[in-house]
């Protein structure tokens, strides 16, 4: 029997530890970024990589990534299902924006499709999602995984892949 933390454990895992070390959850989300960077870091040296940015949290590992990034000489681009983001998600999507880099809306558009670029970052959605994804979102992920599969150019999820459900394991609509 594998044993694994539920979304509701992680989410009080992180609760407890920001509260008993006064960490602030802006710090967790630079510190999660860090783990991004790392990660796109073994699969390119100064590549472009494009940030696929959901509303919440995990968007906003992916808005504080794209800046850190950038930092060390990448080339950002983001791509957010909604202009609409909030707490430290929105801190973080100002300092991207601040920093100059590409940030374009998506379109639930047969047309539309990603940018040329050597890594994809999926912070979309984390953990918490427990409704199927429709609409731009569905549509970014079908293009990721089309990058994948034509092109080969591999896809970093920020902590779990958009669309699945991180209590099941199931897939989430698209």
């Amino acid at each position: 029997m594998m044993i694994t933390i539920t979304p509701a454990d992680m989410k009080a895992l992180e609760t407890r530890f920001m509260e008993e070390n006064h960490i602030p959850g802006a710090l967790l989300m630079e510190h999660a970024a860090l783990g991004v960077v790392d990660a796109i870091a073994r699969c390119t040296d100064k590549g472009t990589v494009v940030f696929l940015c959901g509303p919440g949290n995990n968007g906003g590992d992916g808005y504080a990534a794209a800046r850190l990034w950038q930092d060390r000489g990448g080339q950002s681009h983001i791509i957010e299902v909604t202009a609409d983001v909030r707490g430290d998600a929105l801190l973080n999507r100002q300092k991207a924006l601040d920093a100059g880099i590409p940030c374009e809306l998506a379109r639930d558009d047969a047309y539309y499709d990603l940018p040329p670029c050597d890594v994809i970052v999926d912070a979309l959605f984390g953990t918490g999602l427990a409704r199927p994804v429709d609409g731009a979102a569905a549509h970014l992920i079908h293009c990721a995984n089309d990058m994948t599969d034509f092109h080969d150019v591999p896809i970093i999820a920020v902590d779990i892949p958009s669309g699945i459900d991180g209590a099941t394991g199931k897939v989430l609509g698209w």
